[in-house]
């Protein structure tokens, strides 16, 4: 198995990672397994969280990234929260030189991922 060794501020790393999780566990129903893998994806590291839960319309997962929104079944089952959680996600991987990703349908789940160099990266 390849190492995967991402050079990166530890406090910005885990902004993303506590934010998906959060949001897997939040989402999913007592007790559903949440699956959580690293792997070396070319020149990247790559971290997948997926669970089995409620899931996120296709036409909202674009905009389920934008400041404030949140999509119509989150509200449902979590009105409490503030629609900040995954923009601070993808602006603190961007930051990082990385990109998120989403999977999902509605009743099944969602898959978010993200990318980081496996190279150095440059704090500035």
């Amino acid at each position: 198995q390849d190492e995967c060794v991402v050079r990166t501020d530890k406090n910005k790393v885990r902004i993303p990672i506590l934010n998906l999780l959060e949001n897997a566990i939040s989402y999913s129903p007592e007790g559903e397994k949440i699956v959580v893998s690293l792997r070396k994806s070319g020149e990247f590291a790559q971290l997948m969280i997926k669970d089995k839960g409620i899931g996120i319309e296709l036409s909202e997962q674009e905009l389920i990234f934008q400041k404030f929104y949140r999509a119509e079944n989150g509200r449902k089952k979590r009105p409490e929260g503030t629609g900040l959680g995954l923009f601070m996600t993808q602006k603190a991987i961007e930051q990082m030189k990385g990109k998120v990703y989403l999977k999902s349908k509605v009743g099944k789940g969602s898959e978010f991922s993200f990318t980081l160099p496996l190279s150095s990266y440059d704090k500035k």
